[in-house]
């Protein structure tokens, strides 16, 4: 997707879903992610997204399953058009990646 200005990798959801369940057991989690249509060679962005806040005192682990799921229930939940393939973007951070954005953001 790097030749519309996005600089991340989209999965169709059997892919997504597959994604997620790899990382089954880990500590990263996934913030958030945003949905893309696809037509032919032609992608789109449709502004429909998703994000997991990290409620205070959660530890880590937590927050990543907790994240986890709420993803998977995101990209299973949604209503994909019949006419072009959706893609879904996942935004992933460890402990270590999390906490450096908190000190940013």
């Amino acid at each position: 997707m790097i030749p519309l200005g996005a600089h991340e990798a989209g999965w169709d959801r059997p892919n997504a879903k597959a994604v997620l369940d790899a990382l089954a057991g880990t500590d990263v989690a996934v913030l958030g992610g945003d949905v893309w249509d696809a037509s032919g060679t032609y992608f789109k962005l449709t502004y429909d997204n998703w994000y997991c806040v990290r409620v205070s005192d959660e530890p880590f682990q937590l927050f990543s399953r907790r994240s986890r799921e709420a993803a998977y229930k995101f990209i299973d939940g949604y209503r994909e058009p019949m006419d072009r393939r959706t893609l879904y973007i996942l935004v992933f951070a460890d402990e270590r990646q999390f906490d450096a954005l908190e000190q940013v953001g």
